[in-house]
């Protein structure tokens, strides 16, 4: 150990007060003592140096005390030792030191004599199980207990309150009223009405507030205490204990913020699946007539607009069904260099944003959809953008990264394992500490108004959760700000995907099973795949579909089914199909699924509502010339 901060360490305990702090060499002989264990003898402290107890006090060598600190020398374990010297009794925690022992110590004098005269009455028993009851509280409590002696003014202490508030090494032991004097001042208020209600009732009291540490920064503490009043009820001791409750209040406050986002997510998922369905059909509908207008009329050019605004609306959607975790999502195992690579010309912001890509080698792979992580990045590095509206510094970082149980222990929706890192740092303007709680919150923006969704970082909040990852800003006003993704590690092998879609629409003559609930969703779709060639049968639910297929007339080659019903849903239709067709060929479509996640279920492929012509033409040919996946 640095010497310095030993000497600094010793200075401290020896101006420890209250507490009387005694050491002792194996032979009883004092080796060093504070001020108050010399006023407790009544000696000075350079009389007892060097001088051994048993002859300075002889009666102490036939105390149990001495049996119990010889104890302590011989086992090495500490030891709570209680005794008299003279008409004064301390309680002393024994540890065993390099030199002998090493004694803290309290004067209980007075509470000893006030337990030995009600031990004298009636009530006598009782006392001294109170006694023993106080002694274990003393002594499993990791509290500060604190007792105020109301007539005289006075409040005395035990535990950890140095520890509590931060409070310097080498300076005086910290008074009760510290706590007082630096409670938080919206919180004061309450704090006074709270005691005063306390002392003019009579009642016990609980509150929780805030009080600033030494090194600036807050804890919540929660205070408990009840009054002990006299004969004429007024009350003359207050007796009561402090917690620090700042961990359990941080731990409480995100449980409340994660319900808060469940609960609108689930919200926004059932609106986005709705509109979606909305979508399908003006996408639909739009698309068919413009396909009758001569591209040069004035009616085609308005229609246009209309089909563009309604991508934009299926883009806000798909917002909403990230940010709830119910966008259907087709994942596959990637490298996210190998994305952030493809996107690199887009992520530059212009010539006032300066940007770097920090790539590291060897990354590992993660398993999610591209699109998702292309969203996050998105949003993130417009999010930086407009962080630094008179230009910076953007960086774009990849990391392989372990977390461990330390780290996870305090961040409630986080396992421990093996990660890949995406950090997105911009030398922006910064975020105040207030703000960052909040800056995943949907519909939470700092940009003015007509400026923002304020659903892009809850977009991506609600696309990593979705891949059971983890996200985190760190941040200052003033000193930018680094927003780091943490995706699980996938080991597998990434697979080649196929290539892009083809020039024309694909069409064909096979017969399709259309099933869907929402009537002008399944009239557009059976216009639409009649406009491509198909022949097909359209039915408005699971069992309808079920009857339909079972008739033997009724052969069909593909079922277009919704997943989402009543009476029977896409997945168990396509279960029971299979059981009479163990052939048949399935291509799902819907807004969302109850998890967001599309594994294929009983065989099948997936189309995102709302869709146009394009992909409708793409995925229905793909179903059907490459059968069950």
């Amino acid at each position: 150990m640095d010497p310095s901060l030993a000497q600094q360490r010793f200075a401290a305990l020896m101006a420890c007060k209250p507490w009387m702090v005694l050491a002792l060499r194996p032979d009883m002989t004092v080796e060093f003592c504070n001020e108050a264990y010399a006023r407790f003898v009544g000696m000075k402290v350079q009389e007892l140096a060097g001088q051994n107890l048993l002859s300075l006090f002889p009666v102490f060598a036939q105390t149990k005390s001495l049996a119990a600190y010889r104890e302590v020398l011989k086992t090495g374990h500490p030891a709570r030792v209680e005794g008299w010297l003279g008409k004064r009794c301390m309680l002393a925690h024994v540890h065993a030191a390099p030199w002998g022992l090493i004694a803290l110590a309290d004067d209980i004098t007075a509470y000893k004599q006030a337990i030995e005269a009600a031990a004298a009455g009636p009530q006598g028993q009782s006392a001294r199980l109170e006694e023993e009851r106080y002694r274990l509280v003393l002594e499993s409590t990791r509290d500060v207990i604190w007792e105020w002696d109301v007539p005289g003014g006075r409040a005395r202490y035990a535990g950890p309150l140095r520890e509590l508030l931060a409070w310097p090494e080498g300076g005086e032991e910290p008074s009760f009223s510290e706590v007082q004097r630096r409670i938080h001042p919206e919180d004061r208020d309450r704090y006074m009405a709270a005691q005063r209600e306390h002392f003019d009732k009579g009642l016990p009291y609980a509150d929780t507030f805030r009080v600033e540490r030494c090194d600036g920064s807050w804890v919540w503490l929660e205070a408990r205490g009840q009054a002990i009043c006299d004969a004429q009820g007024m009350p003359w001791r207050v007796i009561g204990s402090l917690r620090d409750i700042t961990e359990s209040r941080r731990l409480q406050e995100q449980l409340l913020q994660a319900q808060k986002m469940e609960s609108i997510g689930r919200l926004a998922g059932g609106i986005a699946h709705d509109f979606n369905n909305l979508l399908t059909t003006i996408m639909g509908y739009t698309e068919m007539v413009l396909g009758r207008l001569p591209e040069t009329s004035r009616e085609h050019e308005e229609l246009e607009v209309v089909r563009k605004a309604s991508r934009r609306a299926a883009e806000l959607t798909r917002q909403m069904l990230g940010f709830a975790r119910k966008q259907m999502t087709q994942p596959r195992v990637l490298s996210l260099n190998d994305v952030i690579r493809g996107m690199e010309q887009m992520l530059r912001l212009g010539e006032e944003i300066d940007t770097s890509f920090v790539l590291a080698k060897d990354l590992w792979r993660v398993s999610m959809d591209p699109n998702q992580f292309e969203q996050i990045l998105m949003n993130l590095v417009v999010n930086a953008r407009d962080a630094m509206p008179s230009g910076g510094r953007l960086t774009i970082e990849t990391a392989n990264c372990v977390l461990d149980e330390a780290y996870v222990r305090t961040r409630r929706d986080v396992k421990p394992g093996e990660y890949v890192v995406v950090t997105v740092t911009d030398t922006g303007v910064g975020i105040a500490r207030e703000l960052q709680e909040k800056f995943f919150e949907p519909f939470f923006t700092t940009k003015e108004v007509g400026k923002g969704t304020g659903l892009g970082l809850a977009t991506c909040f609600g696309i990593v959760k979705q891949n059971a990852g983890h996200i985190a800003v760190y941040s200052e006003p003033g000193h930018g700000a680094a927003f780091k993704v943490y995706l699980p590690r996938c080991a597998q092998t990434p697979l080649q995907g196929p290539a892009a879609g083809l020039e024309s629409l694909p069409t064909g003559h096979e017969r399709v099973l259309l099933v869907e609930d929402e009537p002008t969703v399944r009239e557009i779709a059976v216009l639409q795949l009649r406009k491509l060639g198909y022949d097909v049968l359209a039915a408005r639910d699971g069992l309808e579909a079920l009857a339909l297929a079972m008739a033997e007339e009724n052969r069909f080659d593909l079922v277009l089914t919704d997943m989402v019903m009543p009476r029977m849903g896409g997945r168990e239709l396509a279960e029971n199909l299979r059981q009479a067709r163990p052939d048949v060929r399935v291509l799902y479509m819907s807004g969302y699924t109850e998890n967001g996640v599309f594994q294929g279920g009983a065989g099948g492929l997936f189309l995102q509502k709302p869709f146009s012509l394009g992909e409708l033409a793409r995925k229905v040919r793909a179903a059907l010339d490459g059968g069950r996946p």
